[in-house]
């Protein structure tokens, strides 16, 4: 895969800088880049160790391959994790709180394959799949690295699925009737996952799901019709994401199992979504985006979802049948529920 900068939206990547700011209110906000491959000329920041020593992400090459890589405050400079056998391109999507541990995964777009991949210490171990499925990613891994969560296709669909060493990957199966469930986050000791459901007709349903109650519907903001969860507090207690009405997104979170709270958006914006949030869960970030097909706007023509209403990368990111699949995965048709 070329890993082109046009792949990741601007929002996005402004996300990821906001992270990097000083943590203090009165210190003075300062960034700090983390470099590139040799030749390479494109970097990605995705997920930061718990003490911010260490970086995971992604890098292109100078021949635009992308590879798994991690930076470190220590030595300042990127490490290539390469790319596992039979696949030509590899990214990391999450890291553990003490750093040792990464999750993401290695794909072939051209061959559209991708499998979920664990980096113990430099060392990479493809994850597999649940019974049945060709393809699996990981977006999600406990403090201790002992617990990934991800999403995996079975012969039914996409499925959420939770990762430990004794059991491998295990379904967390649905919400009633739903054609497709989807991981995205996991507190830091591993017992609470949360993520989303959707069928092919309706919109998504944020779920939480423990050992001991399995998935349960985390519910909607008042007015809304639709909701997914994106990441949960380290305590496991705060869950956030963003709650749906028609074709609009509104940031939203949740305590615990208490209805939706939906908040304000940005001014000038039409969609808010939380992406991320503080061990306690009571700092939360995100990004705010516009609707790209509205009449008359420049970019109409660009975009051939326009029937969800959204920007071509939000119909990617959470469109129907390819809910939950990071920009640039939709091209290898996984949209169509291939």
């Amino acid at each position: 895969m070329k890993l082109g900068i046009s792949s990741f939206p601007k929002a996005q990547i402004m996300v990821c800088a906001a992270l990097a700011i000083a943590q203090t209110a009165d210190a003075k906000p300062f960034f700090t880049g983390i470099g590139f491959l040799p030749g390479g000329q494109q970097s990605i920041a995705a997920s930061v160790s718990r003490d911010g020593a260490l970086v995971g992400g992604t890098a292109a090459s100078a021949s635009g391959d992308s590879y798994a890589i991690r930076w470190s405050t220590k030595s300042k400079k990127l490490k290539n994790f390469g790319i596992p056998k039979n696949y030509t391109g590899s990214t990391i999507a999450a890291i553990s709180g003490g750093g040792k541990v990464m999750v993401g995964s290695a794909y072939d777009m051209s061959a559209g394959t991708m499998q979920a991949v664990k980096w113990n210490g430099g060392k990479s171990k493809a994850m597999g799949y649940l019974s049945g499925g060709f393809f699996s990613r990981a977006d999600a891994v406990s403090e201790n690295g002992s617990v990934i969560v991800g999403t995996s296709t079975t012969p039914d669909g996409f499925r959420a699925y939770r990762w430990t060493k004794k059991l491998g990957m295990v379904d967390l199966g649905d919400l009633g009737g739903s054609h497709a469930s989807v991981g995205w986050g996991v507190s830091a000791d591993g017992k609470v996952a949360v993520g989303f459901t959707s069928t092919p007709e309706t919109d998504n349903n944020a779920f939480r799901w423990t050992q001991d109650g399995g998935m349960v519907a985390l519910g909607n903001a008042p007015g809304s019709d639709g909701s997914g969860a994106n990441r949960i507090s380290a305590d496991g207690n705060v869950t956030v994401g963003y709650c749906t009405s028609g074709n609009l997104q509104q940031a939203c979170r949740w305590i615990g199992l208490q209805a939706a709270q939906g908040l304000s958006t940005l001014s000038g914006y039409d969609n808010t979504i939380l992406t991320s949030t503080s061990g306690d869960g009571s700092i939360a970030t995100g990004m705010a985006h516009g609707l790209f097909n509205r009449p008359g706007h420049p970019r109409d023509k660009d975009s051939n979802r326009s029937d969800l209403g959204r920007s071509p990368w939000f119909a990617c990111y959470e469109g129907r049948a390819s809910r939950g699949l990071q920009p640039g995965y939709c091209r290898m048709g996984i949209e169509n529920g291939q």
